[in-house]
């Protein structure tokens, strides 16, 4: 019993399960991504993806007065996938360093990296 219900471990329970799990996952997602092995701290993990959340809060808000105000569903798919998406465009670009030769330094990354660029954005 879960709820004062009976739930098998087919759509019942998928649909109950899934959705509070991704929104938490994809919240937390570029986050994590930006934080180093054993020396993180959520403060400096975020402070490169302000600009990015901030997009896309917009990037919804956007979606959501172009679906005139129905359904909340929507604007919060588009915000998690262009927050994911941004995250971890910026994760790749923060690798790079700055200065001059981020193109090389870019293309020297490890293959490590740029499979969690896909993935990620993939996610997204």
């Amino acid at each position: 019993m879960f709820f004062d219900r009976k739930l098998s471990v087919g759509p019942p329970f998928f649909n109950m399960a899934f959705t509070p799990f991704m929104l938490v996952l994809g919240l937390v997602l570029p986050v994590g991504a930006m934080m180093p092995w054993k020396r993180a701290e959520i403060k400096r993990a975020f402070y490169p993806l302000r600009y990015a959340f901030v997009l896309a809060l917009a990037i919804a808000g956007l979606v959501w007065v172009m679906q005139t105000g129905r359904s909340i569903l929507g604007p919060i798919g588009v915000f998690l996938a262009a927050w994911v998406v941004m995250g971890a465009i910026i994760d790749l670009a923060s690798r790079t360093g700055r200065g001059g030769g981020r193109w090389g330094r870019l293309l020297r990354l490890p293959r490590a990296d740029w499979g969690k660029m896909l993935s990620h954005s993939g996610l997204g």
